[in-house]
């Protein structure tokens, strides 16, 4: 076992113990070495000795593990993540009612900062922006610019690259 295998398992059996993650009863059934299956396009080159040793295949099977134990903790993450973005998203919307008394009210005033005692202080702000420019500005504008271009236009807009993702996905 390599040293960097060590510090994984260690790592592992720290977060089971403290308490902060409890396994399901899938993750423990694979936990089991001999539970894990390998499916694909060559299956037997996995139980071919000579294209892999036992240690590659107990390796291979050690990174499965530690994955799918990381992919549970991110789950668990996320939960907490999606029940907080809860709270915020309640936050705001008050704050979104608050804020045009707020304004109205230093603007009728005209005060333009407020001190608090609670350690905050409010401004009162007028600031010009241009708004984003958008797929569809930017066609209207390019087809006004260059009225005699509009095939060229289209195919441009209509020819955009694709880009192959790979990525590795749990099934439950």
């Amino acid at each position: 076992m390599s040293e960097q295998e060590q510090v994984i398992r260690d790592y592992i059996h720290q977060r089971n113990h403290a308490g902060s993650y409890q396994a399901s009863s899938s993750l423990q059934n694979v936990l089991n070495n001999e539970n894990i299956q390998i499916h694909g396009n060559c299956p037997q080159a996995f139980y071919d000795q000579n294209a892999l040793t036992n240690n590659d295949i107990e390796d291979f099977k050690n990174k499965v593990k530690i994955w799918m134990r990381l992919d549970d903790e991110i789950k668990e993450f996320t939960k907490q993540i999606r029940m907080l973005n809860v709270e915020i998203k309640q936050r705001k919307k008050y704050i979104n009612t608050l804020t045009p008394y707020i304004l109205s009210y230093m603007n009728d005033n005209g005060f333009e900062e407020l001190n608090s005692k609670d350690g905050g202080r409010l401004q009162y702000r007028t600031s010009l922006i241009k708004p984003p420019l958008t797929q569809k500005d930017l066609r209207e504008k390019l087809y006004d610019q260059f009225p005699n271009n509009s095939e060229d236009l289209d195919k441009i807009f209509k020819q955009r690259e694709k880009i192959a993702k790979v990525s590795l996905r749990r099934l439950t």
